[in-house]
């Protein structure tokens, strides 16, 4: 694995790579690690080349009343 990259394991034993390098990177590790330990999901996107994480969403839930 190349100098700054961090592995970042799923459930179901997928992983992805983190590259410190960009500060943005550093962010997202942290918020993923939050979002695992309270059971919350999260949308990641993986380039399937390098299996670097490209993209982080954190999906919320909203309630919808109909009248």
């Amino acid at each position: 694995m190349p100098s700054g990259l961090v592995t970042v394991q799923f459930l179901g034993r997928q992983e992805g790579f983190s590259d410190m390098v960009d500060a943005r990177f550093a962010v997202w590790v942290e918020v993923l690690d939050s979002m695992g330990q309270n059971s919350q999901p999260a949308h990641i996107e993986i380039d399937p080349r390098t299996n670097v994480i490209t993209e982080l969403r954190c999906p919320i839930a909203v309630g919808v009343e109909l009248s």
